[in-house]
């Protein structure tokens, strides 16, 4: 069952005619719509009760093509609710013609909105609570936690509960990844380096060439 919204003449596709239309009640889910067609629902009332079933087509106003209207963005600036232009026609034009005209702004933009929101940015890659990451943010001094340095930061967190445990470096993020993530493992492979590192040397070299010690 389609509803061609920008069409002129508005039919009920159930029944194929024009009857009397009711506005939609506010609590419908597509009740959003029904502003821009102040005295008609997008069914008639004789077909109320398939409200759910309704497939809303949208006019695009690039390619000129009817398409659902999933394949058109919300907008609430616009008088029936969505883009009037396609998704696809929408990038087409951001990606050919606007992007290379605001190349330099966009990325200024970008960089700015991202340095303002650094929580949200870390918390959407890593998949965690916005606010638990705002936390260990603001708790950290600027360093990494463990060799403390300045340079390349990330933030830390344990990937069998999700929770941040911290900001510390790339290095000693990666580092602590091959040691197996855990103070157990941590703790047994830096034994056994200490161990291997402490212990005399089982090879010698002598005139280029290396031999076994002893």
């Amino acid at each position: 069952m389609l509803w061609l919204l920008d069409k002129p003449t508005r039919y009920c596709e159930m029944r194929g005619n024009q009857n009397s239309f009711n506005r939609l009640d506010r609590g419908h889910p597509k009740a959003g719509l029904d502003h821009q067609f102040p005295s008609v629902s997008m069914v008639c009332s004789w077909s109320g009760a398939c409200m759910e079933e309704v497939d809303l087509i949208l006019m695009c106003s690039s390619c000129e093509k009817e398409k659902k209207a999933s394949e058109f963005s919300k907008k609430n600036g616009c008088a029936r609710g969505y883009s009037y232009k396609c998704k696809d026609c929408h990038n087409s034009y951001v990606r050919e013609r606007w992007y290379p005209k605001n190349a330099t702004k966009h990325r200024a933009a970008s960089a700015k909105w991202t340095a303002n929101n650094k929580a949200r940015v870390k918390a959407t890659a890593l998949g965690l609570r916005e606010e638990d990451v705002a936390i260990v943010l603001d708790a950290s001094d600027g360093t990494c936690a463990v060799c403390q340095s300045d340079e390349n930061l990330v933030l830390d967190h344990c990937h069998n509960t999700n929770v941040p445990r911290g900001v510390i470096c790339r290095k000693c993020n990666l580092l602590l990844g091959h040691l197996g993530d855990s103070a157990e493992s941590v703790k047994r492979i830096s034994d056994r380096l200490i161990e291997y590192l402490s212990e005399a040397p089982r090879f010698e070299a002598f005139e280029g060439k290396v031999s076994i010690a002893g």
